[in-house]
């Protein structure tokens, strides 16, 4: 029987686009498209072995990251480093199940290798010159397993997705694993190049000293605005949520339990 799970796509204009990823006997494929599963690049997916290399390498050939999951199976994924999206780049599974166990170092929030997946630089504008696809994280679990370590990092970025993402720190009383997710304004003094209109959607954060942080680097700038978190749930972290100079932003459906904000 096929494994299907929906995911979606957003275009330049924001539109939806479901697909559909399953296995039709010989290979996986979304719509009519064949997928080349991270393993054609070298990755071992034991949960040991450092796939990181491998990822990136098939990010960087074929512009995404697609980890087959079988019912059942105990397939995953270890990166001793972080995995870079930019220009429409996807990192996704069949099911969220699949965990992706990042051993990266540890960092501050703005330590670009302290994070499993950096969404960088990415924008897609309404007008102008410059159009870049959206980047894009989905179906997936992420473990962060390095003290002082962070999830995902959405820096400068405009309609980045993350999408039905599980996000797991170190499951220890006090939580260790650093920030889960952040977006990140990061703007150049003076111009106007922020995080906007990125969409987060159906998500578990757990065990994080932060769950969420909004964050703009000049105040006088407050870019970090106009995105969309939305129908998840952030439990037993330090700080549920964290916002400076982030204007805008809409939290929906969104519980906060055993956590400050």
């Amino acid at each position: 029987m096929a494994t299907k799970i929906q995911l979606r796509q957003i275009d330049q204009d924001s539109a939806s686009v479901s697909q559909v990823v399953s296995w039709n006997g010989s290979n996986w494929v979304a719509g009519n498209q064949s997928l080349i599963p991270v393993t054609q690049f070298g990755a071992v997916l034991d949960g040991t072995t450092n796939d990181a290399t491998a990822i990136q390498s098939a990010i960087d050939t074929v512009g995404y990251a697609f980890f087959p999951y079988v019912e059942g199976s105990t397939v995953s994924s270890r990166i001793n480093s972080s995995i870079l999206l930019n220009d429409g780049n996807k990192l996704f599974s069949n099911n969220r199940k699949f965990r992706l166990k990042a051993y990266t170092s540890s960092g501050s929030a703005t330590t670009a290798a302290s994070y499993a997946i950096r969404m960088e630089d990415t924008k897609v504008f309404d007008s102008g010159t410059t159009s870049i696809g959206a980047v894009e994280v989905s179906s997936i679990s992420i473990e962060i397993l390095t003290a002082g370590a962070n999830g995902i990092w959405i820096r400068q970025n405009r309609r980045a997705k993350v999408d039905s993402v599980n996000l797991l720190g170190i499951n220890v009383t006090t939580p260790t694993s650093n920030i889960a997710i952040y977006i990140d304004d990061d703007v150049v003094a003076g111009v106007e190049d922020g995080s906007a209109w990125n969409y987060i959607n159906d998500f578990v954060i757990y065990k994080f000293i932060t769950g969420i942080h909004l964050d703009t680097t000049y105040d006088t700038l407050a870019y970090c605005n106009r995105n969309l978190i939305n129908n998840g749930l952030v439990q037993s972290c330090t700080n549920g949520v964290y916002m400076r100079y982030a204007y805008t932003n809409q939290f929906l459906n969104v519980s906060v339990q055993n956590s400050d904000i």
